[in-house]
Order: C-alpha cells, then structure tokens, then sequence
C-alpha cells in the first residue's frame, strides 16, 4: 500500500461545512435513541470521523470493515454509505449495542467478537477498512497494521493519537513521539507538525510542546 495523505488534526478543519456537518450526524444518532454510545475523546472524534469518513470516498458497493470499532456511533456513519459492515472488537457488549441499532435504523451491521490482530478474514475482503484510534493501544501495532492492509482490497484509514513529548508512554496509553516517528520511518509516511495554535489536542495538556495529538492516514492499494 502506498500513502495517499497524512496529517495531524487541525482546529480550523474541523470549522469546516463539511467536517461540521459529519459532526451534526454524529450528534444526531446520539440523540436519537435509548442506545448507549460511547462519547468520551470528543475532543480527538470531532476531527477523526470527518476526517475518516471524506477521505474514504466510500460508495453505496463497498463492503466495510470497522477494525476495534467499541461502542460508538461511527458504525452507523458508515452503514449510512456503505453496502455491507462488519465490525470487530473484543468487547461482547458491542453484539447487543448492532442489534439494536439494526432495530432502530433497519440495518445489516454484523459483528464478529475476535481479537483485530488475526482478522478472519480472506485476503483483500474488504472494499474499505476503518481503524479509528485503535492502533496506538495496541502492544503489537506492526502486526494489526499488516494485517489490517492485507484484508484491505482498496483503502486504509487510520486514525490515532500521538503523545507529543520526547517521552516514552504506557503501552496502553498513547503513542509517545519517538515510537511515532519510527511507525512513520516504517511505512514511509511524511511527517509534518502544524502550529500549536491549530492542532487539535487534548485541552488538559494544551501547552507549549506537551499533549496528546490527533492524527489520520489513508492508504491505498496500488
């Protein structure tokens, strides 16, 4: 797979119509049901799901796979674009959060329990695969990345937050900037910080040189 575009999240993206309009979805599945979502990095999924969703150039033929998709709305994002989902995650409380959104919505999501690093799937499955801050949690990232590119027919998108101080951080936290930068160097992807002022950052930590970052890439198959 080659890299179509990567880049961090910026505050003047997400003022955008459309990424403004993507968010005004996701607020709506929000309030339209009893369905518990899970709404907590608010701060990094106003910039993710627009960015993940008008980069995907999804059509109403693709085949979907949302990799570690949790209990979130982006699902119905895509069920609304996409011909068929599937959505995997390790989290059993995900198969009776689809069923009732297949009820609500009348949709087909399917969900497979598994665990993301041994997709069961066939080679080149899927049309499109999403992994929305997923891969920075993940102890052995560079095996869920092949994976993920090996049941991608067409193209990757992943979205993730990156720890920016030169400092190592828990496995099961965040990228630090050192492992990010050598996940970059890996798959040859450019790296480019915008100003402080416009990054899209977790405001606890919004100060000069600290904080955790969002930041997305698009792959596709040549």
């Amino acid at each position: 797979m080659i890299v179509e575009h990567a880049r961090f999240g910026t505050i003047s993206e997400t003022a955008q119509t459309a990424f403004r309009e993507i968010w005004h979805e996701v607020e709506q599945v929000w309030n339209s049901s009893n369905i518990y979502w899970d709404k907590s990095s608010r701060w990094a999924r106003r910039w993710e799901y627009p960015y993940a969703i008008l980069n995907s150039d999804l059509t109403d033929s693709d085949l979907v796979l949302d990799a570690g998709c949790g209990l979130t709305a982006f699902k119905v994002l895509l069920s609304q674009r996409a011909r068929k989902i599937w959505c995997l995650d390790s989290d059993e409380k995900v198969d009776a959060q689809i069923e009732a959104i297949n009820r609500t919505w009348n949709k087909t999501i399917k969900f497979l329990k598994c665990d993301i690093n041994e997709v069961p799937f066939p080679t080149g499955y899927f049309d499109k695969t999403f992994c929305i801050s997923v891969l920075e949690h993940n102890r052995n990232f560079h095996e869920l990345m092949e994976e993920l590119v090996r049941v991608t027919k067409k193209r990757l998108i992943i979205t993730l937050d990156v720890n920016i101080p030169e400092k190592k951080t828990p496995w099961l936290s965040v990228f630090s900037m050192p492992v990010f930068k050598q996940f970059c160097k890996r798959y040859e992807i450019p790296l480019k910080i915008p100003s402080l002022e416009d990054q899209v950052m977790n405001k606890k930590w919004r100060s000069p040189g600290k904080g955790m970052r969002v930041f997305g890439l698009v792959m596709r198959k040549e």
